[in-house]
């Protein structure tokens, strides 16, 4: 199925060490606040000291399309933890597993090497501003991951990388406790866990269910 996605500006890898959960019953009411006093209005430009037409309301637009291809997998897909001497980088879906493996056994190497070379560079830099160690992240994992289901959910398809959508499921109750997606590119006849698109807005907005069209009324 090949859609697109499209942001409209009118002129003018899986981060385990927080997850969020909302708040049951819905949030609070918030505090009632002094009422601020009622502020007039700047005036408007002055009227064209020289013979003008009539004004017209006009639009500039500016369009970004991402295009992409989306499938759903039937059904979802349960993820079983292989050996590393078993694992597979063939496929995006054999680099998934073979990374939440990874994960699974708290083997920091393997879940290090794969990620593309550019993005081991990344990840080295992130974690020595954010002070994370080998051991934060090991232990994050087990925090995570233990009683809990791995199930691939999608799959989407544009310029080049593979983005795989999960969830992580509460076992027995089934239900989603976390839902994020990793993208995978192809390198050296691997696919690898890919921070390329860490500031794309396609890739943060994935599986937010906004659709595929963003309007931004900037003035």
């Amino acid at each position: 199925m090949l859609r697109q996605i499209g942001i409209l500006r009118i002129c003018g890898t899986l981060i385990p060490l927080t997850v969020c959960f909302g708040q049951q019953g819905g949030k609070p009411a918030p505090p009632k606040s002094p009422q601020a006093p009622l502020i007039q209005p700047l005036p408007g430009p002055p009227a064209p000291i020289y013979p003008a037409s009539p004004p017209e309301q006009k639009k500039f637009v500016i369009e970004y399309v991402w295009n992409y291809q989306y499938r759903e997998y039937k059904p979802p897909v349960t993820i079983t933890a292989v050996e590393r001497s078993t694992s597979s980088y063939d496929t995006p879906e054999q680099a998934f597993t073979a990374l939440i493996s990874a994960m699974m056994t708290g083997d920091y190497n393997w879940w290090f090497n794969s990620f593309t070379e550019t993005s081991q560079k990344k990840r080295k830099e992130i974690d020595k501003e954010q002070n994370l160690t080998e051991q934060q992240w090991t232990q994050s994992w087990k925090q995570m991951l233990p009683g809990r289901r791995v199930q691939l959910e999608n799959r989407t398809e544009t310029g080049g990388y593979v983005l795989l959508g999960y969830t992580l499921r509460s076992i027995p109750e089934d239900k989603v406790v976390y839902r994020s997606a990793i993208s995978f590119k192809k390198e050296n006849n691997k696919w690898l866990d890919s921070m390329d698109l860490a500031t794309d807005e396609f890739f943060q907005r994935y599986g937010e269910g906004e659709g595929d069209k963003i309007t931004r009324v900037v003035r």
